[in-house]
């Protein structure tokens, strides 16, 4: 079986490490923290954009470095020495990846050239070890009201269902009536309220849900209509790291909160999923 990764959220806020000047553009930095480097570079586009986000994956640690640009420019520091993937995110453009290698004092330089390109779906990624994003890049993009069409049990589902996971993540599944049913009876022992959902309305939300999200149904995704305004020069003053936790078959889902970074630069968390614990990276 490959070897599946799972997402922990660690989002560590290396903030007044970047910064802005009057022009918007990110002033030059000099890493501070020794045996690490920094890389730095401009994203251009054939179209304006603001806040594409640098990411940078060490593919030695499982750690990913994340950046928004300010003007066009990043700077990412603090970067533990090793082997990275690079690539730049925008809604409306892709860019090729790049490797580097990542040494102890070194100040590297990287551009990127963005390409236009068709939207791609909104979704939670590898939430909870799902691999979703090589499906979501071949699916039917489509408006909320169009995906989530007008029934008299859609109002349940929203107040329900899509409350809780939001609006993009029932659409990830294809499941029978009863499949559908046994994953509402899940919810309802110990996240949804008593009394919330009576058993004819289950058998409704469950038809509901197998007739637009059946298994022969296609991959559907929602379509973001209107991009969410973005405060560069904030973004650009801030980096964020995510650690990579390992999934198998033994484990194929993790579901981990309550992440704390110590002092001395562990992160802590506990395992919602079987078997519960608490974990170190």
């Amino acid at each position: 079986m490959p070897h599946q990764r799972t997402f922990l959220f660690a989002i560590l806020g290396l903030l007044c490490l970047l910064g802005c000047g009057d022009s918007g553009m990110i002033d030059t930095l000099q890493n501070q923290v020794p045996g690490t480097g920094m890389l730095s570079g401009q994203v251009t586009a054939p179209t304006a954009f603001q806040a594409a986000r640098v990411y940078a994956k060490n593919l030695d640690k499982d750690i990913l470095y994340m950046v928004f640009t300010g003007g066009g420019l990043y700077q990412t520091v603090a970067m533990l020495p090793g082997d990275y993937e690079v690539w730049v995110e925008k809604p409306g453009f892709e860019s090729d990846r790049q490797e580097i290698q990542v040494e102890a004092g070194a100040a590297l330089s990287l551009d990127f050239a963005l390409r236009e390109a068709p939207p791609q779906a909104v979704g939670q990624g590898g939430f909870m070890g799902f691999d979703r994003g090589e499906r979501a890049k071949g699916a039917i993009l489509l408006p909320y009201d169009e995906l989530y069409p007008h029934s008299p049990v859609k109002s349940l589902m929203e107040a329900t269902c899509i409350q809780c996971h939001g609006q993009s993540f029932i659409s990830f599944f294809h499941r029978s009536t009863q499949e559908w049913d046994e994953t509402i009876g899940r919810m309802m022992e110990n996240r949804i309220p008593s009394g919330t959902i009576s058993a004819h309305q289950r058998q409704e939300l469950a038809e509901y849900l197998s007739t637009h999200f059946g298994p022969d149904s296609p991959d559907r995704h929602l379509k973001m209509e209107d991009e969410i305004p973005l405060d560069e020069a904030a973004l650009s003053k801030a980096q964020y790291v995510e650690y990579l936790i390992s999934v198998d078959e033994a484990r194929p889902r993790r579901w981990l909160q309550e992440v704390h970074v110590a002092f001395d630069g562990n992160v802590w968390f506990t395992e919602r999923t079987a078997p519960h614990a608490v974990g170190r990276l």
